[in-house]
């Protein structure tokens, strides 16, 4: 976390949506630091700071990557077990079905998240990957859609493109998203990123150094 510079607007704006049960799209091309500011947000200082009860808000971070061969029980089942955890993390009890489990088993835990008052987030980083798993599919997104609006549960997807460009399957999942595009520092923030990792070496470049940089990497 104390390498994490920037991104205070995209902070603010990514946790007052979720603070209104809004879910989000983070798009950006590779490396622009969708998966920095996924887990940033995942922290509860950061949530607390942005006005959210850590306490009651759940936000539990999956990376897609590698989920390409999950069928949809196992998904769900990864889901829940990382959800439960989460809970338990945060003194909260969740009690989830054995494998292999249905879609109302995996909303029945749902639901008991939101008998429980808590807000539930979930952030989906390499959204995209999903789409390549055949058995991952209309259903899957029609069900997500459906416990979002049951339920106090939003999500934040990060991709490189927008949400309905990444899949073959067009659904009105993707209707319930805000789109957040990623792009570069400015010049401030990438000077305090180079400057900042630099002072917690004990050292500095020179002003003309930095300015070096900043040409070069554009």
């Amino acid at each position: 976390p104390v390498y994490f510079y920037n991104r205070q607007r995209e902070t603010k704006q990514v946790l007052e949506m979720l603070g209104k049960g809004q879910s989000v799209s983070v798009i950006g091309p590779r490396k622009i630091g969708k998966t920095s500011l996924l887990f940033h947000i995942a922290r509860s200082e950061v949530a607390h700071q942005h006005g959210l009860d850590p306490a009651r808000q759940l936000i539990v971070y999956f990376n897609c990557e590698g989920l390409e061969s999950l069928n949809l029980n196992e998904f769900y089942t990864l889901v829940l077990e990382e959800v439960a955890r989460r809970a338990a993390q945060q003194g909260h009890r969740l009690a989830i079905p054995e494998r292999p489990i249905s879609f109302l088993e995996f909303e029945g835990v749902f639901r008991e998240t939101f008998d429980q008052k808590l807000k539930l987030a979930l952030l989906l980083d390499e959204f995209e990957l999903l789409n390549r798993n055949p058995h991952l599919g209309a259903e899957l997104l029609s069900g997500l859609r459906a416990l979002a609006t049951k339920f106090d549960t939003a999500y934040i997807t990060a991709s490189r493109r927008p949400l309905a460009a990444v899949t073959k399957n067009h659904s009105p999942f993707f209707n319930i998203f805000f789109p957040l595009k990623l792009g570069l520092f400015d010049e401030s923030g990438s000077r305090g990123l180079i400057e900042g990792a630099m002072s917690r070496l004990g050292d500095a470049f020179t002003p003309e150094f930095v300015k070096g940089i900043l040409e070069l990497s554009g």
